[in-house]
């Protein structure tokens, strides 16, 4: 019976319409630039990330100090706070990315042997993780670019009072420069998971399994909870803003709206796909036992023979039905749990701050 437990997690006609798409996304990937390039400020040694992620922040934080925005500020609206959150979110998204990047590697190859494909296209999969086209990149900074101009124009009114600021004030061009790197960096990381995600999603009909030892599907869980770091740190940021009294809600709410929604498919994206597979493979085998079961004539329960033929399906069934059709174990669960409770956490500790602040004042 435990033979009748492996699968394939996929019918031939899904095979099909996924090796096509497959054969498109290889096509795509044939020309590559190598890493993205919000990798390759950080080198190959120990503790790497944390010495950038402390340059980049002292570097901008430097930056804004030279511009004034940290020691005055002729608009209300330029507050210290803003400029802070600008080095702490770039700081903090650099080095995680790289981190997150890393890891999703790591589950690929744990993953890898289980794929029913060729060398090549597991290797242009795992290529695929950390390296992305000129189009690709060209692209997401045009689209990043373009939102910190929208984002920039929504705040100060309309892109005429922009332009006039940035071209009147050091404070205000600085702070705008500062908000458009910001979506040119969370657009690169945001557009970079969701890919790697995808890719983790489509991952999930070509790999084989054990319906009795799921264990090594954990890479999907793991792919899926490690890349909801970067944005729940992002929005952990956001309570910088608040540390303001000046602050208005377009300062914070695009940035918090376009970090929630990709978080939330970012996360389902890699573990949707296997999940159904192994629903749909426990379903099967219970289906199997069930008719099994049936197939044993109803006899006195005093029959030794009939009890021996139905009291291992009996057992079987059982031990099918405690499945867990999530590839989740319980160090992917508490690590989930604990990013979960980072966001509301720091939320909770700006207001404190804040109440604090004007108790004082």
């Amino acid at each position: 019976m435990a033979a009748m437990a492996r699968y394939f997690v996929a019918s031939s006609r899904n095979r099909m319409s996924v090796s096509s798409k497959i054969k498109v996304t290889e096509q795509s990937e044939i020309h590559h630039t190598g890493r993205i390039w919000i990798l390759r400020p950080v080198p190959s040694f120990p503790y790497a990330r944390v010495v950038v992620g402390v340059l980049v922040f002292a570097l901008l934080l430097a930056g804004y100090w030279a511009a004034g925005v940290l020691v005055r500020s002729e608009h209300p609206e330029l507050s210290p706070s803003a400029a802070v959150f600008f080095c702490a979110i770039l700081g903090y998204i650099v080095p995680v990315f790289h981190y997150i990047v890393t890891r999703s590697a790591v589950a690929f190859d744990d993953l890898s042997p289980l794929l029913d494909a060729e060398a090549r296209e597991v290797s242009a999969w795992r290529r695929s993780i950390s390296e992305k086209s000129v189009r690709w990149t060209a692209t997401t900074l045009a689209c990043g670019i373009l939102a910190g101009v929208i984002h920039n124009s929504a705040r100060l009114g309309s892109p005429v009072v922009l332009v006039q600021a940035m071209s009147t004030s050091l404070e205000e061009l600085v702070v705008a420069i500062g908000v458009i790197l910001v979506w040119v960096v969370m657009t690169t990381v945001i557009t970079s998971l969701i890919e790697n995600a995808y890719l983790f999603g489509r991952l999930a009909v070509r790999t084989r399994f054990d319906l009795y030892n799921t264990s090594t599907l954990t890479p999907f869980a793991r792919v899926a909870v490690i890349s909801t770091l970067a944005l729940i740190g992002a929005q952990a940021s956001f309570s910088i803003l608040w540390l303001s009294p000046g602050v208005d809600a377009i300062d914070f709410m695009p940035g918090l709206v376009a970090t929630a929604v990709p978080m939330v498919v970012i996360f389902v994206l890699p573990i949707w796909q296997i999940h159904r597979a192994l629903a749909q493979a426990k379903h099967t085998e219970l289906e199997r036992i069930n008719a099994a079961i049936q197939a044993v004539p109803m006899v006195d329960p005093g029959d030794a023979d009939s009890l021996a033929r139905i009291n291992p399906l009996l057992v079987y069934r059982r031990e099918v039905r405690q499945i867990h059709a999530w590839p989740f174990d319980m160090s992917v669960v508490m690590r989930l749990a604990l990013y979960l409770f980072i966001v509301p956490l720091t939320w909770v500790a700006a207001a404190l701050i804040e109440n604090v602040v004007e108790a004082f004042l």
